[in-house]
Order: structure tokens, then C-alpha cells, then sequence
């Protein structure tokens, strides 16, 4: 993949991931969906760097402005996403 880490996504870019993730269950590749497939979105689909993160989950404190923290409830449903 080519990209430059330290180059932050556009506001447009921002927006789509907004758009494409909040309100969906966020999960691994191989685990099984109890919902509609239509409300969830496999991790291998997500641009890198990313990381999902639960609630209370530890979160590296490195300053990598194109990674994507993804919030997700306790049952995988996305919150909100941060790029930072």
C-alpha cells in the first residue's frame, strides 16, 4: 500500500469512513455474524493503519495521523472513528 502515514486523510475521506462505519458491527474476518451482513463490515475492508478498539480498551498514545481508531460498544457496533 502506498501511503504516507504522517499525511492525514481529507475532510471527504473522513466523512466517507463516517458515512461507511458508524452505526455498523465491526467484525473479524472469520467471525460469525448473528445480524444481516448488510450491518457489518469485516476488518480486512478497512484501510490501514487502523485500530478497533472496545470500550476501556488501552490505546497507543503514538501520533500517526492517518491511522484509524475505531470505536466500537461492547457488542461491536461502531460509535464514532478518530484519525489520529
Amino acid at each position: 500500500m502506498d501511503f504516507n502515514l504522517f499525511q492525514p486523510p481529507s475532510d471527504e475521506e473522513k466523512q466517507e469512513w463516517n458515512r461507511r462505519l458508524v452505526g455498523k458491527y465491526i467484525l473479524d474476518a472469520d467471525e460469525p455474524a448473528a445480524m444481516e451482513e448488510d450491518q457489518v463490515v469485516r476488518t480486512n475492508t478497512l484501510r490501514d493503519p487502523k485500530q478497533v478498539l472496545l470500550p476501556n480498551a488501552p490505546m497507543t498514545r503514538d501520533y500517526i495521523p492517518n491511522r484509524m481508531n475505531i470505536f466500537v460498544t461492547e457488542d461491536k457496533r461502531c460509535e464514532s472513528i478518530t484519525f489520529c
